[in-house]
């Protein structure tokens, strides 16, 4: 008898979701789908003004470093848009926006942007509340200005009666840790401890472990497509079973 194809939690939804649940049946395994964390938008007064001088060409330059902060842009950007990876970049073209900086891979993160990115003249950064500050530090010491402005937050999504016996009775046999704050949220949701966890580089195996999560595997690059062939090495399935999307998903920020 064949046995059971392995259970891999997916701990976000929407687009994201669908391609790393499309890699992970491509390659022998059950995605889970728990979007685990949710993303909102923060107005007031540090967002407001940031969003009215874009519109009216203040800025040089605005960075994102994940897709969330699509929505957090205005109607008219005046100004160039770097993005963190090719998923940042296709859910900006696809609200409409052109995007001038993609780094090159295959590593997709604040680190990355720095490698390839210098940017001069007045810098926005659109981040997480939860972000390092990484790339507004390493710009500013590359000579821009940088106005650093907290566009959304990022708290534990609520979750189903059924979802969350799930996570505790350990019907995952691995979860794709793609953040620290995927790992907090797994950790409050009593993660079994028989689901074997799969983080997306050391920063976030490092949140993982102090959450009290156990780490059984750090992909060794900050890309996803990574630790999805790495999680088939682990359970013994094989990452050629079938050809998988070539669309890249870059994991984002905290």
């Amino acid at each position: 008898m064949t046995a059971p194809a392995p259970v891999v939690l997916v701990p976000r939804g929407g687009e994201w979701g669908d391609q790393v649940a499309d890699r992970l049946t491509a390659q022998g395994m059950r995605p889970w789908l728990v979007p685990i964390i949710r993303t909102e938008i923060l107005g007031g007064e540090d967002l407001d003004p940031a969003r009215r001088d874009l519109a009216a060409g203040a800025f040089d330059w605005v960075a994102l470093t994940s897709a969330a902060a699509v929505a957090a842009l205005p109607a008219t950007v005046r100004a160039q848009i770097a993005a963190v990876g090719p998923a940042t970049a296709r859910a900006l073209r696809t609200a409409g926006y052109a995007v001038e900086m993609v780094p090159p891979g295959p590593d997709y993160s604040a680190e990355a942007m720095l490698h390839s990115w210098h940017p001069t003249g007045r810098v926005l950064l659109l981040r997480s509340d939860l972000a390092a500050p990484t790339l507004a530090d390493g710009l500013r010491a590359g000579g821009a200005t940088v106005t650093d402005v907290v566009a959304y937050r990022t708290r534990p999504a609520p979750l189903s009666t059924e979802d969350a016996a799930g996570l505790r009775d350990g019907r995952a046999d691995v979860a794709l840790v793609t953040s620290g704050s995927v790992a907090r949220a797994l950790a409050a949701a009593r993660l079994a401890r028989t689901t074997q966890v799969a983080c997306l580089g050391p920063r976030t195996a490092e949140v993982a472990r102090k959450a009290g999560l156990r780490v059984d595997l750090v992909a060794d690059r900050q890309q996803v497509e990574v630790l999805v062939d790495a999680v088939g090495d682990l359970v013994g399935v094989s990452a050629a079973a079938q050809p998988h999307p070539h669309r890249s998903t870059d994991p984002g920020e905290d």
